[in-house]
This record gives structure tokens, sequence and C-alpha cells, in this order.
């Protein structure tokens, strides 16, 4: 990837950030210690700068001269560990749990590489932050996940894992509607 292609994995995820935590049902302490979200003066350097090759974005990842030597640097306890580019030539995600449930694993790997793909697919993203709903966090979610190509049977078990930890309904945004009496299908069968 390049700095374009990086700030746009960047920018997808500091929009959808807090939904993602809440899919990924990620504890506070993690948040907190390792997996810390993505800093919001990053995001207004990345729109203010629009830098186009990774060491450009370096500049901005560490507010100046590039520092790819220090493996423990400070920035690498993001969820989204940038530090990783320049120190090991890949993105890092912080935010798995400790498991062994096999697909759990292969939820977290698809969502990942989905989103890495999205952000080389597309020109530009909007940073615009989206406000959590637990109303209807499980629907915005999953169309979430549609938009980044996670549709289809092969995809079945990942979505599923996925909006596992979510609350609302994932096929109606605010809560399926009651039933109407006197439906057709009662008539028929009365």
């Amino acid at each position: 990837l390049d700095g374009r292609q990086l700030g746009n994995l960047a920018r997808l995820i500091f929009k959808q950030e807090e939904l993602i935590h809440k899919a990924l049902g990620i504890r506070d302490e993690r948040l907190r210690r390792y997996a810390r979200p993505i800093d919001p003066d990053f995001i207004a350097r990345l729109e203010r700068e629009h830098p186009r090759t990774r060491e450009e974005l370096g500049r901005l990842w560490y507010r100046g001269a590039l520092q790819t030597t220090y493996r423990y640097h400070e920035s690498r306890y993001h969820g989204v560990n940038l530090h990783s580019v320049w120190f090991r030539g890949t993105v890092e995600f912080r935010w798995a749990q400790g498991t062994l449930h096999a697909g759990r694993i292969k939820a977290f790997i698809q969502f990942a590489l989905s989103l890495v793909a999205q952000a080389a697919r597309q020109r530009a993203v909007s940073s615009r932050r989206r406000t959590y709903d637990p109303e209807c966090a499980k629907y915005d979610f999953r169309v979430f996940l549609l938009r980044l190509g996670l549709i289809g049977p092969e995809f079945s078990t990942a979505r599923r894992h996925l909006l596992a930890l979510l609350p609302g309904d994932s096929a109606f945004k605010r809560g399926r509607p009651p039933r109407k009496s006197g439906s057709k299908k009662e008539e028929k069968s009365q």
C-alpha cells in the first residue's frame, strides 16, 4: 500500500471505529493499553496534507521525522498499528482478543483483509465519524460488511461472528416492524 491507500485505511477505520470495537468485543483495558483508537489529530493532519507516499504518511504518523528503527515506539499501541508499516513493512491490527475458535479467527482475518482491500480499491474515503447507535448497530455493521465485499455464502461465518455481539436487528435499521393482524397469510389459513 502506498501513502494514499494507507491514509484511506486509517480514514475507513476512523469513521467506523466505535462500531468495530463493539463488534469485535474489545475489552476497555485492551483499548486503553494496546489497541488505542486512531488519533483524531492524525486524521486532521491526514486531511490537510493528503500524503501520496509512505514517507509522507510516516511524517504525519510520527508528527515530524520518520522513525523506523525503534521497535517499541509509543505509536505502535493503536488498534491499527501503522508503525509496523515502516518497521516490518506490514499493517498490524491489534484488536484481536485471544481465542482458539476457528470461526472467530477466520472472521477476523477476512474482516482485516477486506478492510485493506477496500482501502486499496477506493480512490478516497471520508473520515467523518459515524455515531454509534445501539438501536441499529447490528444493521449498520452488516451494511458496512457488505460494502467491504463480505457478501455471499462464503462469508456467512464471518458475518455471523462479527454481528454476534452487536445489539439490534441486522435486517431492519429501527427494529423489526410489528406484524399486522389480518394479513393475507392469516386470511388464507382460516
